[in-house]
């Protein structure tokens, strides 16, 4: 668990990629909208994505199995 310093630093990191357009990528919860091919577009996942002063540029996975069918 980040904590701390640790924690504090990751957020000037967050917030620098996005006033400065620096494009740094980060793990990020984001609306599907294609992402995942095979999920709907208004789920919430969990991918890498560069962070932008426009928002979320999150890398495309494609089609991924399906774990758990109840939780969707």
């Amino acid at each position: 668990m980040l904590a701390g310093t640790v924690h504090g630093n990751m957020m000037v990191e967050v917030a620098e990629s996005i006033a400065y357009d620096l494009k740094k990528v980060f793990v990020v919860i984001t609306r599907n909208e294609g992402i995942i091919s095979n999920l709907p577009e208004d789920a919430m996942v969990e991918v890498a994505g560069k962070l932008t002063k426009y928002g979320v540029v999150a890398y495309k996975v494609g089609k991924r199995g399906i774990y758990n069918t109840k939780a969707i």
